[in-house]
């Protein structure tokens, strides 16, 4: 596990993957200052050496928090739980054949912390 502070306007590469593999697993919680900050945390997914990233999505709703709506839920690909405790979680299986890259964004106005397990 790692956990970095992200600045307002600051993108962080939080994995740089080389070879070929896949994606099992993403675990994430968010120390945010504000409830609305699922949507000023922008996730970007590259995938074997893209220069445009393949996932482009604020981080709520990467993990299924629509409208920055927080509740509980359990699916197959993914899980959270914003109301016990902010846990994110994906199960989506995501394969590259020779790199992976993914990036954070801090879009708000007031740094968070950032902690995740990839």
């Amino acid at each position: 596990m790692d956990a970095w502070r992200i600045q307002p306007g600051e993108r962080r590469r939080i994995a740089d993957i080389t070879g070929p593999g896949c994606i099992k697993h993403i675990w994430m919680t968010l120390g945010i200052p504000r409830e609305d900050y699922t949507r000023r945390i922008v996730l970007r997914f590259y995938w074997d050496d893209c220069d445009e990233p393949s996932v482009e999505s604020p981080i709520g709703d990467f993990f299924g928090l629509g409208h920055g709506i927080r509740k509980n839920f359990v699916s197959l690909p993914l899980q959270m739980s914003p109301q016990d405790g902010k846990g994110f979680n994906s199960w989506w299986p995501m394969p590259f054949k020779s790199s992976a890259i993914i990036e954070v964004e801090n879009q708000g106005d007031e740094a968070y912390t950032h902690y995740f397990y990839i």
